[in-house]
Parts: C-alpha cells; structure tokens; sequence
C-alpha cells in the first residue's frame, strides 16, 4: 500500500529531525553559531518535506487524515509505524523543550553581560547632579 511507504518515510525524517536535535544541544551549550545555522536549515528542509509527506498521505488516502489513519487502521505494519512515530515524535518534542531552555538561558545571559557593560545613566548615586537633587527632597528642614 502507498500510503504505507509513506508513512515509513516520514518515520525516517521523523527519525532524521530528532537526530538533529539532539546533535544541536551541545552546539548550543558550545554557543557555535555557524553550525546551529546549518543545523536550522536541515531542519527547515526536513520539516517542508514533512508537510509534503502530510499532504500525500492525506491524496493516497481519499482525504482522510493521518491521525485519522494511524488510530483507525487494524493492521499490524501501521500500528508498529504508529508506535515508532508517536515515540519519535514524544522524543522530538522533549529535546526541542531542552534546547529551548538552553536558547533562554543563553540568551539571558547575553542580556545580562549586555547590562552589566552598558549601565543605566539614571541611577547615578553618587554624582554631584545626584547629590544636589536628594537635598532638595528632604521633607525637613535641617536648619529648623
């Protein structure tokens, strides 16, 4: 059956994604920028041919959808493809959470040395301009 292979091989780019990502962790935590590029691009074309793999399943199979296909058909080559490409997909989608927090915290911690270079002018203490405004601020008068 078609529709069979096809889901085979949006396993194996399933498979292929979550591969990737997982090769994309310690690039993050290594902050290499240029191969987490590469990496995104082979995911961006990995993902475009899991929407035309989608869209064929959805043609071969008289507009039923996948989900539709993968929960209701009794054969045992579907539910083993089933079962291997819900796993994969759970897997996909931890690794991608890990990365995102790896993506957050990398991120706030650039923000944070930004800050850190680049202070706020507006809490300038211990100025000539700082002192002279706090003593026009007091609520008694000294000389009283």
């Amino acid at each position: 059956m078609k529709v069979a292979s096809l889901l085979r091989e949006m396993t194996d780019v399933q498979l292929a994604l979550l591969d990737l990502t997982k090769r994309k962790q310690p690039i993050i935590v290594e902050n290499n920028l240029e191969e987490l590029n590469q990496i995104i691009g082979q995911e961006s074309s990995l993902v475009s041919k899991t929407r035309l793999l989608e869209k064929a399943i959805v043609r071969e199979s008289e507009g039923r959808s996948l989900a539709s296909i993968v929960t209701t058909s009794e054969d045992e080559e579907f539910r083993l493809l089933r079962d291997t490409l819900m796993t994969t997909i759970d897997q996909l989608q931890k690794q991608n959470e890990i990365n995102q927090k790896l993506l957050n915290d990398s991120l706030a911690f650039v923000q944070g040395s930004l800050q850190l270079l680049q202070p706020n002018n507006s809490n300038k203490t211990y100025t000539r301009e700082a002192s002279e405004k706090n003593e026009s601020k007091t609520l008694f008068d000294s000389k009283a």
